[in-house]
């Protein structure tokens, strides 16, 4: 999965140390955890003294922190944030909660492209669906404990690779009581590979014994990297085999179904990062065990980051993006369930 990067503001600096969690509207919390290391927990500053609702996001995949300066060829410094919403106002109606990922900062410059960073030795030692797991879970416990909180309505929201811990969070920790799940993958990350090659041979764009060649030759893959799950040296696709053993040992719907608070899924027909059929096959499961706590919502045309065609890309820019549509959608949900 990629990380999703959003412009927050064309600011000219150099260093970004400049840059501390107050100028970003985040009250800082570090906790040392015997078993997890270090954790980086922020909380949005905008209302801390008010009696509010909790929303814990996690964002997706990478070795990238919350926010990335990045100089472009030009010379200039722009500043990312893998936050695809205006935190400091969602601040005004709920406590928001940031949670960095491991040996990572805040913030960090980046020169050339975000994505060629190389992670650190203590993101690709802990980095696991465990690890995001247990260390949202703290952070949750840390909130409720530290702020005044509505305790009744307490949220974990993730996108791509977040929305895969999100139910695991709610299944370690009884206090949640919501989970939303954007454009994350309810079945094995592995079998969106497999699909992705049988519909190519379905479409006509390769042969069906060539498809047959690189499932197969998939399947090795995930072999070795199953033959030594909790290895951190061992790489697949710039992830570790103990990233990828533990977000598909088991898969997310396994979590997902042994749930029985409100939860929200939202997926794009185009996602070629999750696949849509994840999202199907969810809720025929939940059908089939007749549980009726699942809101899942599919928007056609529409890819990874919800940029949206409305009769397919044909390599032409977008006819609609509505990731703001979808954020908005989902805090209606939560006001309302």
């Amino acid at each position: 999965m990629r990380i999703l990067l959003l412009l927050v503001s064309a600011l000219q600096l150099h260093p970004v140390l400049a840059f501390d969690h107050r100028k970003l509207g985040l009250v800082h919390h570090q906790v040392a955890d015997d078993s997890l290391g270090m954790l980086d927990i922020y909380v949005v500053d905008t209302l801390l003294d008010r009696t509010l609702p909790v929303l814990l996001y996690l964002d997706g995949s990478g070795a990238g922190p919350i926010f990335s300066n990045v100089q472009g060829t030009d010379g200039s410094w722009r500043m990312y944030s893998t936050i695809p919403f205006p935190h400091r106002k969602l601040g005004c109606r709920y406590h928001v909660v940031l949670l960095g990922k491991p040996g990572l900062g805040l913030v960090d410059s980046v020169r050339g492209r975000a994505e060629d960073r190389i992670p650190p030795p203590e993101y690709t030692r802990r980095l696991s669906a465990g690890w995001r797991t247990l260390a949202a879970s703290r952070a949750i416990d840390l909130v409720l404990s530290g702020y005044p909180c509505d305790r009744s309505r307490v949220a974990v929201l993730g996108y791509s690779e977040g929305a895969q811990v999100a139910p695991r969070v709610a299944v370690v920790n009884p206090r949640v009581t919501h989970v939303m799940a954007i454009a994350g993958d309810a079945l094995n990350q592995f079998y969106d590979l497999i699909i992705d090659q049988r519909m190519a041979a379905e479409r006509g764009d390769i042969t069906h014994a060539q498809a047959q060649a690189a499932v197969d030759s998939l399947f090795l893959d995930f072999a070795r990297i199953h033959a030594d799950p909790t290895s951190t040296t061992g790489e697949w696709y710039g992830h570790s085999h103990l990233r990828w053993s533990s977000f598909t040992s088991p898969p997310t719907i396994a979590y997902f179904t042994r749930l029985d608070i409100p939860i929200y899924f939202v997926q794009g027909t185009m996602d070629s990062n999750s696949n849509v059929l994840g999202n199907d096959y969810l809720r025929l499961e939940f059908l089939r065990l007749g549980k009726k706590n699942l809101t899942h919502v599919n928007l056609p045309g529409c890819d990874h980051h919800f940029n949206c065609w409305d009769t397919g890309p044909a390599n032409r820019p977008p006819d609609h993006q509505r990731m703001q549509e979808v954020f908005e959608a989902a805090w209606t949900w939560f006001d309302a369930h």
